[in-house]
């Protein structure tokens, strides 16, 4: 097995995305490289495993990535006063979308 610093380097310059984050799930075999906090908010769902990206996608000017205990679920936050779009999205563990919620005022 590829120790983790090796395995981000790979992964990051096969797929040739910018990301300054990278969240593990919790269940293992999966990985989600972000641009978060002013990057361009693009999301890589990867399977550690097979070494293959199930799915890219985007959340506008995300703060924050959350999986849920179980690694089913993703939950992406955008979680700042000067954010122009307050919001979370539900994602399952391959990268689709489940749900999309707005809201207003939604910072801490």
């Amino acid at each position: 097995m590829m120790d983790p610093e090796s395995l981000k380097n790979n992964i990051s310059s096969a797929n040739r995305i910018l990301a300054n984050a990278f969240f593990w799930s919790s269940a293992g075999h999966y990985i989600i490289l972000a641009a978060l906090k002013g990057f361009t908010g693009q999301f890589q769902f990867y399977n550690v495993d097979e070494l293959e990206t199930m799915a890219t996608t985007k959340h506008f000017m995300p703060t924050d990535i959350e999986w849920d205990p179980t690694g089913r679920y993703v939950a992406t936050l955008v979680t700042s006063i000067h954010a122009m779009e307050n919001s979370f999205n539900i994602w399952s563990f391959n990268g689709v979308l489940l749900y999309r919620i707005l809201k207003d005022h939604s910072f801490p």
